[in-house]
Order: structure tokens, then C-alpha cells, then sequence
């Protein structure tokens, strides 16, 4: 057991360093002395879903709540775990969701409060995010993937000052249309809510016409975005 107990923590660093393949060779032999454990299957199945992409991933979910021959609590986890990875590029708000659940049924499971960060934040619902990646680190202080997806969240809300430079040019058919658009700004981007939720205001010089000498006009522009 203790020989075990070692070798799920091997597989698991070596997940965290990247070492894939070596990670899925030792969970594939745990699986295999113990194939009714929960911890082992979804924890294996998650390497696979991101190596191997989430087709592949499903594959290996829907054989795991077919074949599982475990407690029936444990099958019902497992395949709302594989419905929250098959949704969350399509419906990210459904993974969400799926996600919650999954928290509250094991509410120290990293994996899954990792996971309900992420989809919250793919739909821009930065708050929700932040209180989920918060959650996480008080319970897992020195979990690092959390430290950098709660910063650049709340890098995402804050003030920002910033420039924007623009240009077009635009040539019709046989010469007949030769017009460039020009423009430079200097603005200011304020947070009114989550990230999608703004009001950005920019000041700058816009200049419009033809290349051919002293064509063209140019005059300041305002330019407001919410």
C-alpha cells in the first residue's frame, strides 16, 4: 500500500512537470492493481483528456462510467466530470455549472475547483473566477496554476491607460480608389463590472484620404467604446 501510495504521488509529479507519458504509463499500472479506485481512474482519465485532446478524452470517460464496477455514487461523479470536460469549449456556462456540482459533492478536489475557474472565465464572468481560483489557493496555498490564472485575472479588472494605432489601405480595381486610413489614439479603459463589462474612452488624430499629395483631410476623433 505504501509502494502504491508512492507511485500515485510519482505520477502525479510527473503530470505536473509535463513527463505525460511517464505519468500515464504508472497510473495505467495502479489502474490495473486497482481498478475500482476513483482516485486513480479520474485522476488518469484527466491526463488523458488533456494529452490526447478532449475526443479521446471522451472516449476514455464514457469506457470508465460503462465498465465501472465501483460504488454507484462514484459512476454518477464520473460521468458528470466527463459531461463538464465535453462541455466546456462548446458551452463553457454548462461546464460551469456541472462544475459547481462536482465541487460540492468533494469540496477539496483541486481538479475541480481549478476547473470551475477556467470555465468562468471563458465566458468573461471574471468575479466568479477570482472567487473560485480564491477558494482554491485557501485551501492550496502553493498551488501554482491558480497563483497565475487569479493574477491575471485580476490584472484583467484593473484601470488601464493605453494606445492604439490603426491603419488601412485601400485600392480598388484598376486604380480607381487609392485611400489610406490613418489613425492614432491614447486612451483610458475602466472595469464596470467583469472584464467584458467596460467603458473605454480614447483621444486621438484621424487623417483619410488619397496617397497623391496634398489630398486627404485629417481632424481629432473621440472615440467611445462600452
Amino acid at each position: 500500500l505504501d509502494n502504491q501510495k508512492w507511485r500515485l504521488g510519482t505520477a502525479r509529479a510527473l503530470a505536473t512537470m509535463r513527463c505525460y507519458d511517464a505519468s500515464l504509463e504508472i497510473y495505467q499500472q495502479l489502474r490495473c492493481e486497482q481498478p475500482d479506485s476513483y482516485v486513480i481512474a479520474t485522476e488518469q482519465a484527466r491526463v488523458v483528456n488533456h494529452v490526447c485532446g478532449t475526443q479521446r478524452g471522451q472516449d476514455y470517460y464514457d469506457a470508465l462510467v460503462c465498465n465501472w464496477q465501483g460504488p454507484e455514487q462514484e459512476r454518477c461523479l464520473i460521468d458528470l466530470e466527463r459531461y463538464a470536460k465535453n462541455e466546456h469549449y462548446c458551452s463553457p456556462t454548462q461546464s460551469a455549472i456541472a462544475y459547481e456540482q462536482l465541487l460540492d459533492a468533494e469540496p477539496y478536489e483541486q481538479h475541480f475547483a481549478f476547473e470551475l475557474g477556467q470555465s468562468y472565465g471563458a465566458v468573461f464572468n471574471t468575479h466568479r473566477a477570482i472567487d473560485a481560483y480564491s477558494y482554491l489557493l485557501s485551501e492550496y496555498p502553493l498551488h501554482r496554476d491558480a497563483r497565475v490564472a487569479i493574477t491575471g485575472k485580476m490584472w484583467d479588472l484593473r484601470p488601464k491607460l493605453y494606445s492604439d494605432f490603426e491603419f488601412r489601405r485601400e485600392r480598388g480595381r484598376d486604380g480607381l480608389t487609392s485611400i489610406d486610413r490613418l489613425g492614432a489614439f491614447v486612451g483610458w479603459w475602466e472595469c464596470l463590472g467583469d472584464e467584458d463589462e467596460y467603458l473605454s474612452l480614447a483621444y486621438g488624430r484621424r487623417t483619410l484620404g488619397p496617397t497623391a499629395p496634398g489630398g486627404g483631410t485629417a481632424g481629432n476623433a473621440l472615440r467611445i467604446d462600452f
